[in-house]
Parts: structure tokens; sequence; C-alpha cells
């Protein structure tokens, strides 16, 4: 009896006690190279967005102030009193719009507005054959004058049908083309003008330096 007694005792105080302690969850070593690339790639990519937008406002930044210069300068040019300074102004003036133009072509090439990119590529050929003959007499460097108004006039048009730039600049840019076009195609055809032949100088280009001050303001105000 006592002996049922101690077995009876024994059975009620050693009650079973569930193993409460959870095992760790085992993470495989590929599974944790597999974490840490996918965390090392999402931090790549961050930093490279990041970098390409610090990039592209500097650079619509630089393009800005040649597109500025441009305008300016090429304006001042066309009423300097000497042909020394006239020839200074429109170097620098079409120095800054090459630079600026050539940048903006990357700008919308990386944005896939190829339209508006291959408008600013034409303008860099154009603005390039008349940078070509500042350093010349205005009746020497008719022909190239010719040849590079009759590109700007392609390359406003370019722009203007991309839709990248507001409607009034467009319009703008659509009136300038259209006199460039007629200047070139009256040099083509052998009328002896020059790039400061009347009445152009107040025509034309006011509308170009509005033209480029307008895409100036664009970009500008796409990085703000």
């Amino acid at each position: 009896m006592a002996a049922v007694a101690g077995e009876g005792r024994t059975s009620k105080s050693s009650t079973w006690v569930p193993n409460l302690r959870v095992k760790p969850r085992r993470v495989s070593l590929g599974g944790a190279r597999l974490i840490r690339r996918r965390a090392t790639r999402k931090q790549v990519r961050l930093m490279e967005s990041r970098e390409s937008e610090l990039s592209d406002s500097r650079l619509r930044l630089i393009a800005t102030i040649g597109l500025v210069i441009g305008a300016v300068l090429g304006i001042a040019g066309t009423f300097a009193p000497s042909a020394s300074l006239r020839g200074v102004a429109w170097g620098v003036d079409g120095t800054a719009l090459v630079v600026a133009s050539a940048l903006l072509a990357v700008h919308h090439c990386r944005r896939g507005n190829v339209l508006a990119a291959a408008g600013f590529l034409v303008f860099v050929a154009g603005e390039t054959l008349v940078l070509s003959g500042t350093a010349m007499t205005l009746e020497a460097s008719a022909p190239s004058f010719a040849a590079g108004v009759g590109l700007w006039a392609t390359s406003l048009a370019l722009v203007g049908a991309s839709n990248t730039m507001p409607l009034w600049i467009r319009v703008v840019g659509s009136v300038a083309a259209l006199l460039f076009a007629v200047v070139a195609v009256r040099i083509f055809m052998g009328a002896a003008l020059t790039p400061l032949s009347e009445p152009w100088r107040f025509f034309a280009y006011p509308f170009l330096a509005v033209t480029l001050l307008g895409w100036a303001w664009a970009h500008y105000r796409a990085g703000s």
C-alpha cells in the first residue's frame, strides 16, 4: 500500500511540461549570399539613379548658361561697331551654342526624345558652319552662312515637332525656321546676301534669340 501510495504521489508531482523553446531558423550560406547580393544590387541602382539625376541637372544647367550666352552675344554681335568685336562676340556665341546643343542632344537622347535629340544635333552642325565664318569678311562667309542657317531652320523645325517645348516656344521657333529657310534658299539661288543683310538681322535673329532663351527657360524650369 505504501508503495502504491508512493507511486501515486510520484505520478501527481511529475506532470508533463512541453518544450516551449523555438528552434532558430537556419539560413543556408547560399541563401545569405543571395540576400546580400540583392541588397547590394538595390544600393548600386539607387546610387546610379542619384548620380544620373545629379549629372543630368548639371548638364541642363551648363546648357542653359550656354543658350543664354549664345542668344545675348549673337544679338550683340549684329550691332557691334567693328568687325573685330563682331568676330569675338559671334565666336563666343557660336562656341557656347555648340556646347549647349550637344549637351541637350545627350539629355534628350537619354530621355528617349529622339526627335528633339536629332534637332539639337542638327543645330550643332549648323552652328559649326556659321562659326567657321566668323573670322572671314561678311561676303566670304556667305556660303557657309547659308548652309548653317539652312540647318538652323531644319533644327528648329525638328525640335518644334518633338513637342518637348511649350507651345509659345515652338511657335516662335517655327517663325525663325521659316525666315532662315528663306535666307538659305535665296543665297543658294545666287542672291548677294550676307549675315548682316537687311532686314534679316531685325527679323530672323530676334526670333532665334527668343527661341534660344525659351529653350534655356524650359530646361532650367525642368530642373527646378
